[in-house]
């Protein structure tokens, strides 16, 4: 009986000191962190929006994630529009820059802040490209 008594006190202990579950950063913190990503995409030099013009008004959205030096874990995959535009139209020469950008700095690394990795989830973080207005 005290061995039974021994068996549950070790289990209950372990219980304790289990890892609690972690959670998903909190949209706020994504959006900081991706403006914080954008942010270096300029400062280093590798996006310059080019200007709207009338055949196109683009957007396109990149989806990442990043390993802890500040890479990414593979190729920044295109989710919007999830079809390729025409090729050799301006719409898709906006987009091949945009993924340009993010390959070019990404090579280089980004200054990710510690908590992206502590929520225990492979976070994927979204990046969307609009042309330069005016």
């Amino acid at each position: 009986m005290k061995r039974l008594a021994a068996i549950a006190l070790a289990s209950l202990t372990l219980a304790a000191f289990a890892p609690q579950e972690t959670t998903q950063l909190t949209r706020e913190r994504k959006r900081e962190i991706v403006n914080l990503v954008l942010n270096q995409l300029v400062d280093k030099g590798c996006w310059s929006p080019p200007a709207a013009t009338k055949e196109t008004f683009t957007m396109v959205t990149f989806s990442v994630n990043f390993t802890p030096d500040g890479h990414f874990k593979q190729a920044p995959e295109q989710v919007s529009p999830p079809t390729p535009f025409a090729e050799g139209s301006t719409s898709q020469k906006f987009a091949d820059a945009a993924r340009a950008a993010l390959e070019t700095c990404g090579a280089l690394g980004f200054d990710i802040p510690p908590d992206y990795f502590t929520s225990g989830k492979d976070e994927r973080m979204e990046f969307t490209f609009l042309p330069k207005i005016g």
